[in-house]
């Protein structure tokens, strides 16, 4: 058979097709940074960044991120999770496949709804005083109608 030539075979079962006319919920990257003077600004949320991701105790961490593609009225959840990152080497890849450095830690969850101009731009402040010095990974789940997607960000706590 040619290039052009495809031959396929269903042989009983289910196939589910997406629903390619829908776009799929898509989230920005994370912004972390801090309270206090601010050098960034958008919508109505503003923060000092923090380029290097490195925060102390004593800090508020501040997350900003966006939400594109919920219909206007839509209900949607963000969750967001801190947990503690496993390594970067090949031995954090490997203990993280057996549970080593994935302790979870509390997390939170907001309900929302989209508004007419489909953009949801939010912000949240997040004490870091409970945590032990280490790397972290904030992770923000957001789900809506049966789409769901997640973005992730690795920051160090000194």
């Amino acid at each position: 058979p040619g290039a052009r030539d495809s031959i396929a075979v269903l042989a009983g079962g289910r196939v589910d097709v997406p629903d390619f006319g829908r776009p799929a919920l898509t989230l920005s990257d994370l912004v972390l940074g801090q309270g206090g003077p601010t050098n960034f600004a958008r919508g109505g949320s503003s923060l000092r960044l923090n380029p290097s991701n490195t925060f102390t105790p004593d800090d508020d961490l501040v997350l900003y991120h966006e939400i594109y593609d919920l219909l206007p009225g839509e209900a949607y959840t963000t969750t967001i999770r801190v947990e503690r990152a496993s390594g970067d080497g090949v031995w954090g890849r490997i203990s993280g496949l057996f549970g080593g450095g994935g302790e979870a830690l509390p997390e939170l969850s907001f309900d929302g709804e989209a508004p007419p101009e489909r953009l949801v731009q939010r912000s949240y402040t997040i004490g870091l005083g409970d945590l032990d010095p280490g790397r972290y990974r904030l992770v923000v789940q957001v789900a809506g109608q049966g789409r769901e997607n997640e973005r992730e960000i690795v920051f160090q706590l000194r």
